[in-house]
């Protein structure tokens, strides 16, 4: 279905005066769709066939526009935060990589995870892997940018096995 829609618009504000949707816009659609606009908002008259805007100042719309201040970006970027959130999967050795600052970065989680599926949610440094199945938080640390590798803190090898040499006596 196809819909028409006129619209008024201040051209020295940009203030839409009047939206309408109809079918078919027709004339007397339009004659009465301006007398309210021109009734409601004072801004217009009908002289003659035509309309023409009264305008109550001798500004045009580009001396008003480049009176006004500007919005310009900010120079200051210490309030500047950069989050993400990447899916990766944990790869055979229980690593998954990030590239910081246009350097890669690998991230040690544990072999225990390898092949596991996870989101990462990056807070500018501070991190959080978390298993993308249960919702399980597997690690968080804050990424050091000097080292390629952020190793789990655990000492390298296989945990040590616990021996059960029976009970003990005092």
């Amino acid at each position: 279905m196809d819909v028409e829609i006129p619209t008024w618009l201040d051209d020295h504000s940009r203030y839409a005066l009047h939206v309408s949707a109809h079918l078919r816009v027709t004339g007397p659609i339009v004659l009465t769709a301006f007398g309210e606009t021109t009734r409601d908002h004072r801004t217009a008259r009908v002289s003659g066939v035509g309309a023409h805007r009264q305008r109550p100042h001798s500004t045009t719309p580009a001396t008003a526009y480049t009176a006004r201040p500007k919005a310009v970006p900010s120079t200051d970027r210490s309030a500047d935060a950069h989050d993400r959130v990447r899916t990766d999967k944990i790869d055979h050795v229980g690593t998954v990589t990030l590239r910081h600052n246009g350097r890669l970065h690998h991230i040690g989680v544990g072999r225990t995870y390898a092949g596991t599926y996870v989101r990462m949610l990056v807070h500018d440094l501070d991190i959080t892997i978390v298993d993308a199945a249960t919702g399980e938080i597997l690690r968080e640390l804050v990424l050091d940018p000097a080292k390629d590798y952020q190793g789990t803190g655990r000492p390298p090898g296989p945990a040590p096995r616990k021996t059960n040499n029976g009970p003990t006596f005092p």
